[in-house]
């Protein structure tokens, strides 16, 4: 397994018994020293990267010694201006040698975690809508049925109440129908009686 640290402004793939050098930190031969911020960790498919860094991972390493680097000449020079100037410098380094790498787990895996917990209350919320939904269904269905059942009755109810009218019209126009002779006999023997006195008197006058 490696690792990629970050320390001194500059990053790091180290892995377990590689020794390199750093950009001097305090810390007297035999200290250790621990690298909290981890970029990146894991090895094959096993992976875990940081956003920038990985919480809970630490790299620790011992310190091997404290040095200086080679030395490096710095010439500043302005022609015809008489100026020339030359400088030495050496770069203080820390040599440490990686003991360990690991930690608590990073984010990825705890984002991988809090992935199973949300799909596992949505497959139980699924479940229980799924449940909601039959219990929905079924009362519908009882609904429909009994507002057939009602609309039945009421149809039945109207055709009884249309048959009793039918019935009470035809009863009626029969009695009209009875006596509507009645009426014009009863009319013309006025009329005849009538016509009959009306003679008689013309007679007699």
């Amino acid at each position: 397994m490696y690792a990629v640290i970050q320390t001194g402004g500059k990053q790091y793939r180290v892995q377990e018994g590689d020794v390199l050098k750093i950009e001097k930190l305090a810390g007297e031969a035999g200290s250790t020293v621990e690298f909290d911020k981890v970029l990146l960790m894991g090895e094959g498919e096993q992976v875990e990267i940081g956003a920038p860094f990985l919480d809970g991972r630490k790299v620790t390493g011992t310190v091997r010694s404290q040095g200086r680097g080679p030395k490096v000449e710095i010439i500043k020079l302005r022609r015809r201006k008489h100026y020339r100037r030359t400088q030495g410098h050496r770069q203080a380094y820390t040599e440490v040698e990686i003991t360990g790498i690991g930690g608590g787990p990073g984010k990825k895996a705890a984002a991988a975690s809090g992935a199973e917990a949300s799909s596992a209350k949505t497959s139980g919320a699924g479940a229980s809508g799924s449940q909601a939904g039959a219990t929905g269904g079924a009362q519908k269905k009882s609904a429909s049925s009994g507002s057939a059942k009602s609309g039945s009755a009421a149809k039945s109810g109207s055709s009884a109440k249309s048959g009793a009218k039918k019935t009470a019209a035809s009863s009626k126009s029969a009695s009209s129908g009875g006596t509507a002779p009645k009426t014009g006999k009863a009319s013309s023997a006025g009329r005849s009686t009538k016509a009959g006195t009306s003679k008689g008197k013309s007679k007699d006058s």
